[in-house]
């Protein structure tokens, strides 16, 4: 019953976000698509606005299937991203995140969604 919850829970995340075609709508957002699981999650208490206005934000070190491993961060204001991520740690459930190019971030790495995986 709980893992057919927690799947039930990532499913529906998955598919609030990129529809019934999760590879389909990364690709609409220049992404890439990569299976695998989250070996590791830091949460960081972190500020803006000259410390008026506490945050958390959260590292994820994302483990591929193809190898190697991947460090990701989650921003303030992605809540989604960050329930979806804390389950798949703690459940250790294979999923498949949408990472891309964004210039403005360190490593230009961003993390755009994270699904089941199909594998």
């Amino acid at each position: 019953m709980k893992n057919l919850f927690i799947i039930g829970l990532l499913s529906f995340s998955a598919l609030s976000y990129a529809g019934v075609d999760f590879d389909g709508y990364c690709k609409t957002l220049n992404g890439t698509v990569k299976n695998g699981k989250i070996i590791s999650l830091t949460v960081v208490t972190n500020s803006y606005n000259n410390g008026k206005n506490p945050v958390l934000t959260a590292n994820i070190k994302f483990k591929p299937t193809t190898g190697g491993t991947y460090h990701y961060g989650i921003i303030y204001n992605a809540t989604a991203l960050y329930d979806i991520a804390k389950v798949s740690y703690l459940t250790q459930t294979n999923i498949a995140i949408c990472v891309g190019n964004e210039n403005t971030f360190p490593g230009k790495d961003a993390l755009y969604m994270i699904g089941l995986s199909k594998n």
